[in-house]
């Protein structure tokens, strides 16, 4: 299998640079030397450094996607997240429920009060970013390269720029290309960035205080909040017990520190929070009342943390009913699974002694990040019914100041008088760079690596691992809409779903405003109601999917009142007359 040989590769190249390290850690010093001076001098010129790892993360993670295929929207969350950002990019905060909104009822979207995506604007933003520029994917990329940038600026406020400089291509190297963070909609960036800006802030501020890296944690925070509220709280609690002990200090250090951080920082946040108050007042009607509330209110059934009740018995949605269903018999992971997958995701073999050599050599603000990612594990761990990579996202700033840190110890160490420390983490690093190049050239060149995330593949397949035929779906249904768009007209699809439909296929979904869309979802619900969708349509094409189908088509909708039908040139699709 290819992740055996993958995995007996990483093994045996693990076991050979121990051994040289240990015998002869004199083997290229000379040359490594030279590379390591270069690199220590770019370095030390700040900001290039930091456009430098975030412009490699956008290069990187478009040219997978590029040589590949572009990503498409497959789990329910992805929908949702591209709700919001085609809401926004259009002007708007909320679109109005659209009288035929049963029909268009889907996971992690709200029908009402307002026609909105449940989750907060956090990663929309970003994906708007995108939409406004052309494709939705410019915006994952780009929240990878502001994410691994803020993430070397973080570092250089810890340590030296040279070290700052590796462990930010260390940081690269593990979520910054190829993890789904950066080639999928589901999220994750936004929650990095936020964490390194408070983490790259808090040790400037407690060095010297400050007032622009003051609005850097507040900007921090803010998108901690709008993106992973639970786990970002989490993340932040030592940041403020140092900062709240600091300001309780003794005069002068406290009316400075008063004055520089604390006020810029509550300014800040007084100014997101109005800004939230406004975007849940035009979603919910309500300043204080979230669309995850209300949705949450309105179609959860399965608690949102262990420790609660489900909202409902029953949800109104067929497609929640479907999902629990299906998640109950679905096999569920263990903890120890979950902890497995995390040490795989943000760890792994090669973080994995620089990590314990940071654990046993704690001293000074350290322990700030080490309590962070504690508490995020931790809290996800006892309170999330179900766990992903994604939703510790918060603590990768805080975990990448300990590896670094742990890498700086790493080089230090000598044995028998020898630096093998030195050798280890020079190999470590080059090791790391050389990965990450063979990885992205080989997933341009179509060569898959075999999904290490058994939990993850139960749910969804990624465009860079391989996994069962369910992987194509999100690019028929891509292809399904395109070639009706390029056939120009109005079109309304039709789905149709068997009782054992896969819930987390999910056809229907819509752009922001559904009546001036060139093509319309909706789900069937009864021959009433279907009939009644038809005649508000009446002026588009209509077509009849049936999902469940080995190869699900588009057909002419049954019983119109013209069976004359035309054809898309080019795509072997047959078009319904309109009706009249």
């Amino acid at each position: 299998m290819p992740a055996t040989l993958y995995l007996v590769v990483r093994i045996s190249a693990a076991l050979a640079m121990v051994t040289i390290a240990l015998r002869w850690p004199q083997v290229g010093s000379s040359i490594l030397r030279a590379l390591e001076s270069r690199l220590y001098l770019f370095a030390r010129r700040r900001w290039l450094a930091i456009v430098t790892v975030g412009g490699l993360a956008i290069v990187g993670s478009a040219a997978i996607a590029l040589a590949t295929r572009i990503p498409q929207p497959y789990i329910t969350d992805e929908f949702g997240h591209l709700l919001g950002a085609e809401t926004l990019a259009s002007g708007r905060l909320s679109n109005p429920t659209h009288p035929m909104w049963r029909h268009f009822e889907s996971p992690q979207v709200l029908q009402k009060p307002t026609y909105v995506s449940r989750y907060p604007p956090g990663q929309a933003l970003l994906f708007a970013v995108g939409e406004i520029v052309g494709q939705p994917i410019i915006g994952v990329w780009l929240g990878a390269g502001l994410a691994c940038g803020a993430i070397c600026w973080m570092l250089q406020g810890w340590f030296r720029p040279g070290i700052a400089f590796v462990g930010a291509l260390l940081a690269l190297y593990k979520i910054g290309v190829t993890t789904y963070f950066s080639q999928s909609y589901w999220g994750g960036m936004m929650a990095v960035l936020g964490g390194a800006l408070i983490y790259g802030a808090v040790k400037r501020v407690l060095v010297r205080p400050q007032v622009g890296a003051s609005i850097a944690l507040a900007v921090g925070l803010a998108l901690l909040a709008i993106t992973r509220p639970f786990e970002g709280f989490l993340a932040s609690v030592p940041v403020f017990v140092v900062l709240v002990y600091r300001a309780l200090r003794r005069q002068p250090e406290r009316t400075l520190f008063l004055k520089r951080v604390v006020a810029p920082i509550c300014a800040t946040g007084l100014l997101a929070l109005l800004w939230m108050g406004y975007y849940n007042f035009r979603q919910t009607g309500h300043a204080t009342l979230t669309a995850y509330q209300v949705y949450s209110r309105n179609y959860q059934v399965s608690p949102i943390f262990t420790w609660g009740r489900p909202v409902l018995q029953q949800s109104p949605m067929a497609a929640i009913n479907a999902m629990a269903k299906w998640s109950t018999g679905a096999p569920r992971p263990t903890r120890r699974q979950h902890l497995i997958e995390f040490w795989t995701f943000y760890c792994g073999v090669a973080f994995t002694l620089p990590l314990l050599l940071a654990l046993f050599a704690m001293r000074s603000y350290y322990w700030c990040a080490l309590v962070s990612v504690a508490a995020v594990l931790g809290g996800l761990i006892v309170g999330s019914p179900s766990i992903f990579q994604h939703y510790a996202a918060p603590m990768a700033g805080p975990f990448f100041i300990l590896v670094t840190y742990g890498l700086s110890r790493l080089r230090a160490i000598r044995f028998g008088g020898r630096r093998t420390g030195l050798f280890v983490a020079r190999m470590l690093v080059l090791f790391c760079v050389a990965t990450l190049v063979l990885r992205i050239a080989g997933q341009s060149l179509g060569v898959k690596q075999e999904s290490r995330h058994g939990s993850l593949v139960a749910l969804a397949t990624f465009a860079l691992t391989s996994g069962p035929p369910i992987a194509e779906w999100p690019y028929q249904r891509a292809a399904m809409e395109g070639d009706l768009e390029r056939s120009g007209g109005a079109h309304l699809i039709v789905v149709r779903y068997s009782p054992n439909h896969n819930p987390n296929q999910e056809w229907v979904y819509n752009k922001p405003d559904i009546d001036r869309a060139a093509v319309v979802w909706a789900r069937a619900i009864d021959p009433q109601s279907d009939q009644k969708l038809i005649e508000y349509f009446h002026s588009r094409r209509i077509w009849l999917l049936d999902a469940d189908q080995p190869s699900p088509k588009l057909v002419p909708y049954p019983g119109l009142s013209s069976a004359q039908a035309t054809s898309i040139p080019g795509s072997g699709i047959k078009l319904p007359a309109r009706s009249r």
